[in-house]
């Protein structure tokens, strides 16, 4: 399951290497081209404020589409953001 944000950025970023080193091969140009896409798709589709969820292609994958926003509802308020 993806999408599940941590409060400490170095344990988000441990569980997306991690992530990574599980399904994409080893070789330097995969590796390369997941993280050129994962830049995309956070840039375009998986904003902090405002995500686009129902374009996202991996959204039957992530937490935060389920509504497992660091335990609560997707649609809840999140203290400091604007949604």
């Amino acid at each position: 399951m993806y999408g599940r944000e941590r409060e400490n950025y170095a344990v988000n970023y441990r569980e997306s290497q991690q992530a990574i080193e599980q399904e994409i091969p080893t070789n330097a140009k995969a590796r390369q081209r997941a993280y050129l896409l994962l830049k995309r798709h956070g840039q375009e589709l998986c904003k902090r404020s405002k995500p686009k969820c129902e374009q996202c292609p991996i959204q039957s994958n992530c937490a935060y589409f389920r509504g497992n926003v660091r335990g609560r509802s997707a649609f809840a308020a999140i203290p400091g953001s604007r949604r």
